[in-house]
């Protein structure tokens, strides 16, 4: 049998671990909500942004993104569809998707942020003993 010692040292030590998980959850959202700041231009130059405008920016910029892309696909098919066919067009696209895929790498690498970590139980220990 357990004496009442015993479930409060058992019932602490929950508590701390289920503290440690919360403060990691709350950790890995900040972050997150910092990287999506960094990637919408109209809030990555700002110091302070709630993460309300963060998402409201976001889904503006990303409205934006599907106009242009849109546009420039209605464009592309009604001044090139008359011009050239599908085989003249073709080195060019590929080029351009080439050159399109290095410049996102190459951001990509300057802006990167660390691999974000996952959880598991032994970082709920370690946090528990310290």
């Amino acid at each position: 049998m357990e004496n009442n010692s015993e479930k409060q040292l058992r019932g602490s030590g929950s508590r701390e671990i289920q503290k440690c998980i919360r403060n990691y959850k709350k950790q890995m959202k900040s972050l997150e909500y910092s990287r999506l700041r960094s990637l919408v231009p109209s809030t990555a130059s700002r110091p302070r942004v709630s993460k309300i405008e963060v998402i409201e920016e976001a889904i503006k910029y990303i409205a934006y993104l599907q106009d242009t892309l849109n546009a420039r696909f209605e464009e592309d098919n009604t001044t090139e569809a008359t011009q050239r066919t599908g085989n003249e067009r073709r080195p060019r696209i590929v080029r351009q998707k080439r050159q399109r895929f290095a410049s996102y790498m190459i951001k990509t690498q300057r802006n990167s942020l660390p691999a974000r970590r996952k959880f598991s139980s032994k970082s709920a220990e370690i946090c528990v003993f310290l």
